[in-house]
């Protein structure tokens, strides 16, 4: 279970019914859900997936919660280096990703007061014996790099551990 304070970013109604968007809108913030509606929903799955990338996988890896991961050293460097990689193959699909709109996020959540003692998905997978979405986030990033000649040796490296983990 998430213990973070996150957003559920909406696509706009095709219909462009802004009533309708607010009544949505309304009744997800009443079930306690944070939920918006992104101008750009293709750059919010991104950045939600740069993000996952890092912490479900580092956490995995590190068998730690989020705030762990944060407290050890050059953990906003390990980080950086997926953010990176996502970066440059976002621009390739002329999704306009930046550093910032990640590396924002992952600091906020380093905080335990924020979702610190969380433990992402594919540390829980892990556990239990598991498969993971690495191949969704850090692999789907290695797929995409290689198809467009872009080196993305840092998550290609971790979609081949957390595959290791997994054959554990």
């Amino acid at each position: 279970m998430a213990t973070g304070t996150g957003t559920i970013e909406l696509q706009p109604i095709a219909s462009h019914d802004s009533a309708q968007e607010a009544k949505v809108i309304a009744t997800l913030n009443s079930a306690g859900l944070n939920a918006e509606i992104s101008p750009d929903v293709l750059l919010s799955i991104w950045k939600k997936a740069a993000f996952n990338s890092v912490m479900n996988t580092y956490c995995a890896l590190l068998d730690c919660n989020v705030g762990g991961f944060g407290q050890r050293p050059g953990a906003l460097d390990l980080a950086q280096a997926v953010v990176d990689e996502f970066v440059l193959v976002a621009a390739s699909q002329n999704i306009p990703l930046t550093e910032q709109m990640v590396m924002n996020t992952v600091k906020k959540v380093f905080d335990p007061r924020e979702s610190g003692h969380h433990y992402p998905s594919m540390h829980q997978d892990l556990h239990k014996g598991r498969l993971t979405e690495i191949d969704y986030l850090n692999g789907a990033i290695a797929r995409i790099g290689a198809q467009n000649n872009i080196a993305v040796p840092v998550n290609k490296l971790l979609t081949q551990l957390i595959h290791a983990k997994e054959a554990q």
